[in-house]
């Protein structure tokens, strides 16, 4: 098994990879199992290193225990990170800035930092405890990750964004803002909870009650498509990071699928490339069954 990070690649035999994981489990006895109820938040810096193994090896085994990003999910943990191979700036400036905001917004119920990351004075200030190896943790609420504001505007750009969600006594629970060209200037409507499900990796499916702008706590991209009960709805970049739809009044079931941008473009060129290819071959096949012909002639 190996892992990518930072440029390098580290190696290590696959049964210190695949658990247990000691960090997992304690967080699984306070909570519960995470899937569609919580997420965690890793801050990926220097793990620890574990002694008694080659120097690679330790960093790959540290990485796996500490629940770095990937290894959160071998270990059946839902997580959010920051982006180190495709970074998206709205995303990241909206962790960067107001953690706590986005914290609410995508379920995270625990922040980790890593040993020597932060001192004990920091710590204890800002709610860290230790747990496992050393691994300092903070526990957060958790609320659904979909819900109903009462009112939303659009805002022209990231800092325009940044600047509405450091205001003191904003909730992403109450208020949203959008960007992006299409984004309706301001959306009114009643405060409300929201039913989400997962249908599969790359489906979601949303009860709720407009009208307003429905807020879903998942990464948004221009991938994403959606219906109102059976309807095409268009999907806005709601508070810098998240998905966002109007809702008309009254209940909607919300049908939401991902497909990477530029997807169905690909399959046909490469069907294309494939038919292509073929009409050559024949084509070629033809031609010398043609010269064999003239020559045997």
């Amino acid at each position: 098994m190996f892992a990518s990070s930072g440029g390098l690649l580290y190696t290590a035999p696959l049964e210190l990879l695949q658990g247990p994981y000691d960090l997992a489990r304690r967080l699984e006895e306070i909570a519960g199992p995470s899937p569609g109820r919580w997420r965690m938040f890793v801050n990926f810096q220097d793990p620890m290193r574990l002694s008694g193994v080659p120097p690679r090896v330790a960093v790959t085994a540290s990485m796996a225990q500490a629940l770095f990003p990937q290894f959160n999910s071998i270990a059946n943990i839902e997580g959010m990170a920051k982006y180190f191979s495709a970074s998206d700036l709205d995303y990241l400036s909206a962790i960067v800035n107001v953690p706590d905001v986005f914290f609410d917004l995508f379920g995270v119920r625990f922040a980790v930092e890593m040993p020597h990351s932060i001192s004990s004075r920091f710590a204890v200030t800002h709610g860290f405890k230790r747990m496992g190896f050393g691994y300092w943790v903070r526990e957060f609420p958790v609320a659904s990750r979909a819900f109903v504001v009462g009112s939303a505007h659009r805002v022209r750009d990231r800092d325009a964004a940044l600047d509405a969600l450091t205001r003191p006594g904003f909730s992403v629970r109450r208020s949203a803002v959008v960007t992006g060209d299409g984004a309706p200037a301001e959306v009114i409507g009643v405060p409300f909870a929201a039913l989400l499900e997962r249908v599969d990796s790359d489906s979601l499916r949303v009860q709720a009650n407009g009208p307003g702008m429905l807020v879903i706590g998942e990464h948004y991209d221009a991938g994403w498509r959606a219906t109102i009960s059976g309807t095409p709805a268009p999907v806005f970049k709601a508070d810098l990071a998240a998905l966002g739809i109007v809702l008309p009044p009254g209940e909607s079931t919300v049908e939401l699928r991902f497909v990477p941008v530029g997807l169905r473009g690909g399959i046909a060129v490469a069907a294309g490339a494939v038919l292509a290819l073929a009409a050559i071959t024949l084509i070629q096949r033809r031609r010398r069954a043609t010269s064999v012909a003239s020559t045997l002639a």
